[in-house]
């Protein structure tokens, strides 16, 4: 008899605490990591501003995080992948590279996005 794979992976969901520092710790609210399996994590952030420059660059310190709009575009662009919700974009991705690091964002619809987050 073939064994069959299991599939009772490894997952934890967790407040993103991108940096202990209460100063900038406010700006952070609202993101969570999603970890599979220990090995692959996915930045759940809210709403996204998409002004320009996109993609985003990231301070080169995260105490240089100025504000909630910063702290997502930061987050965003630091992860390997990230979901945000944008009705218009729902249901795409977008890859871009910085520095180096491959970022991945998936977009989903706004009610997508509050079902996943309550």
């Amino acid at each position: 008899m073939k064994p069959s794979p299991r599939h009772d992976f490894a997952v934890s969901v967790s407040r993103d605490a991108a940096d202990d520092s209460s100063a900038i710790e406010g700006f952070f609210r609202g993101v969570f990591v999603v970890r599979l399996n220990h090995t692959i994590s996915i930045r759940i952030i809210p709403q996204v501003d998409r002004r320009i420059p996109w993609p985003p660059e990231p301070p080169d310190e995260l105490a240089q995080v100025r504000s909630v709009d910063e702290a997502r575009r930061t987050t965003l662009v630091r992860s390997a992948l990230s979901v945000t919700p944008d009705d218009y974009r729902a249901g795409t991705r977008e890859s871009f590279t910085f520095e180096g690091h491959r970022s991945t964002v998936f977009y989903v619809a706004a009610s997508v996005f509050e079902a996943m987050t309550v």
